[in-house]
């Protein structure tokens, strides 16, 4: 590469130190181009990744107020079921109601 950079300074007239001074500053250029393009991929995939959760919070928003609108609150309430369902004593669930144990 020093052979390289020697006879493109030559043919350009410009000192080797120049050269690679150039040559420096075209490699970092060339990071900083990298660096650029990274910066602009990963803002893309940001508002790619704001507009899906605009997207997924409008709708859970439409859900909680379909919730509402509809009353499933009280609706699950009343399905439940007021009693306790019965303990097992031996493994019985129907102990002392007359049904012989299995």
């Amino acid at each position: 590469m020093d052979s390289d950079i020697a006879s493109i300074c030559e043919a350009g007239g410009i000192s080797r130190k120049t050269g690679y001074q150039w040559a420096r500053d075209l490699k970092i250029n060339d990071e900083d181009r990298d660096l650029k393009d990274e910066l602009a991929r990963i803002k893309a995939e940001h508002e790619d990744l704001k507009k899906r959760f605009d997207r997924m919070d409008f709708e859970n928003e439409g859900r909680k107020i379909a919730w509402e609108i509809h009353e499933v609150d009280a609706l699950l309430a009343a399905k439940k079921t007021p009693y306790r369902s019965p303990k097992r004593k031996n493994g019985n669930v129907f102990e002392g109601q007359g049904v012989p144990p299995a």
